[in-house]
């Protein structure tokens, strides 16, 4: 697409469009995972963690449940997430994964 196109399209002028075609684009670097074997410890862990929080989801508090995860940094609510997801069977309904709340 030419720089008129794109400077008539957004509303800036060509110049504008060619001055910003001659940036670098940054690039993120890819992160490096751990995958040692006290990582995948800790993650094994947290499955006895996520098995607890749904206990106590289903018979206790769920105000606690949310309280617990709002102490969480983000990596590790990510993580606990994704355990999590992978805990559920995507062949159930949504009536059968839910059929414990009232």
């Amino acid at each position: 697409m030419s720089a008129a196109t794109i400077a008539e399209m957004v509303g800036i002028e060509p110049r504008s469009v060619v001055r910003i075609r001659s940036y670098d684009i940054p690039t993120a670097a890819r992160p490096v995972y751990d995958t040692s074997d006290e990582r995948a410890e800790l993650l094994e862990s947290m499955v006895d963690t996520m098995v607890a929080l749904a206990c106590r989801l289903r018979d206790e508090d769920p105000v606690k449940v949310w309280d617990t995860l709002c102490h969480l940094d983000r990596q590790h609510l990510q993580e606990l997430t994704v355990i999590a997801l992978a805990a559920v069977d995507p062949d159930k309904t949504k009536t059968e994964l839910l059929g414990w709340v009232q």
